[in-house]
């Protein structure tokens, strides 16, 4: 899932990704559902992750975070914050890196990844901006702003 997800849907131009890149934008409950994914993908990785290391420390650590992902309010104030900061966002990145060769932490290391890599897919904050100047958003231009960092 962290593989195909980027590949299909970064940067993607299609008919539904511009309904979405707009929802997102536009009504709070598009965010909200991009917080009830990223729950949905912990729970589900924990659970199949459960199934087969029931000894892993690092199962034990991220399930705080997968019970703190259940609050949308919440995480849509961390993947904001992971979003606009950069220094934040590539720090989370190399941590994630270096957890994962970390032993007995492997499901916390694709947890904070669910994470950074639902971070990626809130809306930039330059957005607002371009809709201010340009009026309306034209497909080239909501792809553009939507993932300017």
């Amino acid at each position: 899932m962290l593989l195909i997800i980027p590949a299909f849907a970064y940067r993607n131009s299609s008919r539904l990704a511009m309904s979405l890149y707009r929802g997102m934008v536009e009504t709070v409950w598009c965010k909200h559902l991009l917080a009830y994914v990223l729950a949905g993908f912990v729970i589900a990785y924990h659970l199949s992750f459960y199934q087969t290391h029931r000894t892993d420390i690092g199962l034990y650590v991220s399930s705080a975070l997968m019970f703190a992902t259940l609050s949308s309010r919440w995480v849509l104030v961390v993947l904001k914050a992971i979003r606009r900061n950069d220094a934040f966002r590539n720090a989370l990145a190399v941590a994630v890196v270096l957890t994962a060769f970390v032993p007995q932490c492997l499901s916390l290391a694709v947890s904070f990844a669910f994470v950074l890599e639902m971070a990626c897919f809130y809306p930039s904050r330059y957005i607002k901006f371009d809709q201010m100047i340009n009026g309306t958003y034209g497909e080239s231009n909501l792809v553009g702003s939507y993932f300017a960092s």
